[in-house]
């Protein structure tokens, strides 16, 4: 079971106002993340969370989200997948939280969702008083 701090989603055909509420809602639920139109007039959705979580968790928290902001989106397959955290600060970063083609080809298994998360020695830790 693969476990990782951040997902993406791809959720098919949604309109501004829906992307608008998504975009707020990532905002507040997120510790970091981003919300773009993907290749085919879908639309990406990139967090990252603070707790280690399956695809499944990320995949019920994003469907109960959608489903109270009154979205009816239809979610099939794999529309959720673990990314690395790296992925998510580089998508952030890169200005992808305006609705534009930014970041659409990133790939989700480029890297091993656990890859970040393990804790290896690239690890820095920053104390916030």
């Amino acid at each position: 079971m693969q476990v990782s701090k951040a997902f993406r989603c791809t959720l098919p055909g949604l309109r501004d106002d829906q992307v608008s509420n998504l975009r707020r809602w990532a905002d507040l639920h997120c510790a970091q993340s981003s919300v773009f139109k993907g290749d085919v007039g879908n639309v990406v959705l990139v967090g990252l969370k603070d707790e280690l979580r399956t695809s499944a968790s990320f995949a019920r928290t994003v469907r109960t989200a959608l489903h109270r902001m009154a979205i009816n989106a239809p979610l099939r397959g794999r529309w959720c997948t673990l990314i690395t955290a790296r992925e998510v600060l580089a998508v952030a970063s890169a200005g992808a939280t305006t609705v534009g083609r930014r970041g659409a080809g990133m790939d989700p298994c480029a890297a091993d969702p656990a890859e970040d998360d393990a804790g290896g020695d690239n690890v820095r830790v920053v104390a916030l008083r």
